[in-house]
């Protein structure tokens, strides 16, 4: 029997509407009001257009996993936002996801409450006008050809300190679920930070993001950890759990974490 090889991209955290992630290179509101890119977002945004030029160019599915827009960041009552107009936030992701998904499978999930809608699923609206198709808050798939059980997520909490921890003892408890157990690999988003672990029985990936870290009360304890890469992930899937995965990670401009003369 002959085995087709898949390649998917996974994609998270793009936090469109923050001003410190993601955001078009020009954009008009309906009004003719202009909402520009700072120097750092147009850096990010160069390394957004760049992971598309390398291995993602080939790839037949997208994967959302979630927090595609900022929200109205109500914790802090929207400091730090382009816009709080969710209107404007859900456009604009578009605008940046469309040339990426218009030729491809699209598939979605939501991300943390914190970042969507007391009303709506911003993540869902997204996913379903670019004719993706959208599963909520977990799915488990399986990839025609390599036959790969895929479950996918955003993602919740993060662990004090040890990040593998984590996911090796998350696949320990898989294995030992009768539900969970068929599980071959795992996709999750959140924490902004690229990781991949592998056992015997299924591999558990972290997926980057494209918001820089910037100062909240969140971000205090454990600041140490919080300043990392931007990125995404490609993921090759081949027969009998085989996998490649390619890692596109880019360093953060400086925003709060340059410092201040006294």
């Amino acid at each position: 029997m002959q085995y087709k090889w898949r390649r998917i991209v996974f994609l998270s955290c793009l936090h469109v509407g923050s001003d410190v992630a993601l955001w078009p290179e020009s954009w008009e509101t309906d009004t003719g009001k202009p909402i520009m890119p700072s120097p750092v977002q147009l850096q990010i945004l160069e390394y957004f257009n760049d992971f598309w030029t390398h291995e993602a160019r080939d790839a037949d599915t997208v994967i959302l996993l979630g927090d595609n827009v900022q929200g109205k960041n109500p914790k802090d009552w929207g400091v730090g936002s382009m816009t709080t107009d969710l209107n404007i936030q859900i456009q604009a992701a578009k605008s940046l996801l469309e040339p990426h998904t218009k030729d491809r499978q699209l598939i979605g999930v939501s991300g943390s409450k914190y970042n969507d809608s007391f009303d709506v699923r911003l993540d869902e609206i997204i996913t379903t006008e670019l004719q993706g198709a959208f599963y909520y808050m977990l799915r488990n798939l399986t990839i025609t050809g390599p036959g790969t059980k895929l479950n996918i997520a955003h993602g919740a909490s993060s662990p004090t300190l040890y990040k593998a921890t984590h996911d090796d003892r998350e696949s320990m408890l898989m294995s030992a679920n009768s539900m969970t157990r068929n599980i071959d690999f795992a996709a999750r988003g959140h924490w902004h930070y690229f990781q991949y672990i592998a056992n015997s029985r299924r591999s558990i990936l972290r997926v980057p993001g494209w918001q820089c870290w910037y100062p909240a009360k969140f971000m205090i304890e454990m600041l140490g950890k919080k300043n990392n890469k931007l990125g995404a992930v490609t993921v090759d899937f081949g027969p009998d759990r085989k996998y490649i995965i390619h890692e596109r990670l880019y360093e953060p401009p400086l925003t709060w974490g340059e410092f201040i003369e006294i």
